[in-house]
């Protein structure tokens, strides 16, 4: 596992999201809350 992976909070638009899995050439995003708890 990764210890900083990368992650967007619900907040993120689906525009964002996408820009940041295009440039760091992932497929997906883990969302967080804002304490880095997962939620989805």
């Amino acid at each position: 596992m990764k210890h900083n992976p990368i992650t967007v909070t619900r907040e993120a638009d689906l525009t964002e999201a996408a820009q940041i899995m295009s440039n760091n050439r992932i497929s997906g995003l883990p969302v967080v809350n804002s304490v880095d708890n997962l939620v989805g």
